[in-house]
């Protein structure tokens, strides 16, 4: 494995210091999962990933915040972007995502999307006739999401943590209710 030295200004390893802190993780390990997260395995000068950070500006807030920039920074290239949750019903799909986060927004579901919400209950069940599957942020599988989903035979992932704030509505996905992975292509 290559090392690399990395040297950062001041002020931007004093915001990810704070951010390390929040995530209770290490610099090192924070900047790890960044370049994971933007480049993959192939990185080739870890200078590109200053520049990477450089361009979020403001100070994030939080960790997830950073974490969400470098995913759409990634999807703005044109790549595809890696959501992982537990399996929740199997079956593998394509289709567009229809991101819903309250109940009262279920009339937007149109037939054939895909449902990806924060979690569903009884409620939610009319969208589960329309929809040919689900992707959600909590659960696992005994959530209602994915009983509901073997009942009906869709695939479904739930648990992913952040699939409604790193798929938007219109995002092409593919997800495999087998294996708990979901690909966004933008």
């Amino acid at each position: 494995m290559k090392k690399s030295m990395v040297y950062f200004s001041e002020e931007t390893y004093e915001g990810l210091r704070k951010l390390a802190f929040e995530a209770k993780t290490s610099v090192a390990e924070l900047i790890r999962r960044a370049v994971d997260i933007v480049y993959g395995e192939d990185i080739e000068d870890i200078r590109d990933m200053e520049q990477e950070i450089a361009r979020y500006q403001a100070q994030p807030e939080t960790a997830l915040e950073l974490e969400e920039y470098l995913h759409r920074r990634k999807g703005e290239r044109g790549d595809v972007i890696e959501v992982k949750g537990f399996p929740g019903s199997d079956g593998v799909v394509e289709g567009v995502a229809r991101v819903i986060m309250d109940v009262s927004e279920l009339e937007k579901v149109q037939p054939g999307e895909i449902l990806v919400c924060g979690s569903t209950n009884a409620l939610w069940r009319p969208a589960f006739e329309k929809v040919k599957a689900v992707v959600t942020d909590a659960g696992g599988a005994m959530a209602h999401a994915a009983i509901v989903a073997r009942e009906y035979g869709l695939p479904a992932i739930v648990g992913t943590g952040k699939a409604t704030r790193i798929i938007k509505t219109g995002d092409r996905i593919k997800l495999d209710g087998a294996s708990g992975i979901v690909l966004v292509e933008r």
